[in-house]
């Protein structure tokens, strides 16, 4: 049996560190801006997602994290 890899950059742990949406919301009379909640920093913050461009936009940078927001209808 082969030792577990401790590593830090071990294929396992990066499986459990991958980024995630908890979720999405788009404007209401605009569908390409959406306001997005990603663990893709390291913690939960909120990301503007502009679709047209695939633009992906870090809008809050609290240590903790943060994520609670709303987007405007426009």
């Amino acid at each position: 049996m082969k030792p577990l890899d401790l590593s830090t950059n071990a294929l396992w742990k990066k499986r459990f560190r991958a980024a995630r949406i908890a979720w999405a919301s788009p404007a209401a009379n605009n569908p390409d801006h959406v306001l997005v909640c990603s663990n893709q920093s390291g913690a939960l913050q909120l990301y503007g997602w502009h679709i047209p461009s695939n633009r992906l936009t870090q809008l809050t940078h609290r240590a903790n994290g943060y994520s609670n927001g709303t987007i405007s209808a426009n």
